[in-house]
Protein backbone atom coordinates (compact mmCIF):
# COMPACT_ATOMS: atom_id res chain seq x y z
CA UNK A 1 0.00 0.00 0.00
CA UNK A 2 1.14 2.99 -0.70
CA UNK A 3 1.78 5.83 2.22
CA UNK A 4 -0.28 9.00 2.21
CA UNK A 5 2.44 11.37 1.39
CA UNK A 6 3.31 9.53 -2.02
CA UNK A 7 0.14 10.71 -3.26
CA UNK A 8 1.21 14.78 -2.52
CA UNK A 9 4.89 13.57 -4.17
CA UNK A 10 2.70 12.51 -7.25
CA UNK A 11 0.54 15.97 -7.12
CA UNK A 12 3.96 18.06 -7.11
CA UNK A 13 5.44 16.28 -10.21
CA UNK A 14 2.38 16.38 -12.10
CA UNK A 15 2.32 20.41 -11.37
CA UNK A 16 6.13 20.75 -12.23
CA UNK A 17 5.38 18.63 -15.48
CA UNK A 18 3.77 20.78 -18.28
CA UNK A 19 3.26 17.64 -20.27
CA UNK A 20 1.08 16.04 -17.57
CA UNK A 21 -1.08 19.31 -16.98
CA UNK A 22 -3.96 17.46 -18.52
CA UNK A 23 -3.11 13.81 -17.92
CA UNK A 24 -5.79 11.34 -17.11
CA UNK A 25 -4.68 9.39 -13.65
CA UNK A 26 -5.51 5.84 -13.22
CA UNK A 27 -4.72 4.10 -9.97
CA UNK A 28 -5.09 -0.09 -9.08
CA UNK A 29 -6.38 -0.13 -6.58
CA UNK A 30 -8.78 2.49 -7.37
CA UNK A 31 -8.65 4.44 -3.84
CA UNK A 32 -4.92 5.10 -4.39
CA UNK A 33 -6.13 8.19 -6.26
CA UNK A 34 -8.81 9.75 -4.32
CA UNK A 35 -6.90 12.12 -2.64
CA UNK A 36 -5.18 13.68 -6.20
CA UNK A 37 -8.20 16.14 -6.59
CA UNK A 38 -7.22 17.80 -3.32
CA UNK A 39 -3.81 18.86 -5.30
CA UNK A 40 -4.69 19.06 -8.83
CA UNK A 41 -7.37 18.88 -11.41
CA UNK A 42 -6.22 16.27 -13.14
CA UNK A 43 -9.13 13.87 -14.11
CA UNK A 44 -9.27 10.01 -13.28
CA UNK A 45 -10.13 7.06 -14.83
CA UNK A 46 -11.81 4.12 -12.45
CA UNK A 47 -11.07 1.57 -14.21
CA UNK A 48 -12.96 -1.32 -12.53
CA UNK A 49 -16.29 1.69 -12.80
CA UNK A 50 -15.00 2.13 -17.03
CA UNK A 51 -16.13 5.84 -15.99
CA UNK A 52 -14.22 8.82 -15.05
CA UNK A 53 -14.78 10.12 -11.47
CA UNK A 54 -13.10 10.59 -8.36
CA UNK A 55 -14.59 8.10 -5.56
CA UNK A 56 -13.86 4.16 -6.21
CA UNK A 57 -17.05 2.22 -5.24
CA UNK A 58 -17.14 0.60 -1.60
CA UNK A 59 -18.14 -3.03 -1.92
CA UNK A 60 -21.38 -3.09 0.81
CA UNK A 61 -22.09 0.55 0.86
CA UNK A 62 -25.14 1.97 -0.97
CA UNK A 63 -25.21 6.19 -1.89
Amino acid sequence: MAAAGSRADLARLIQSRPELAKATSVAEPEYLAEALPYYVNNPIYLTREHKFGTCAPRPGLQW
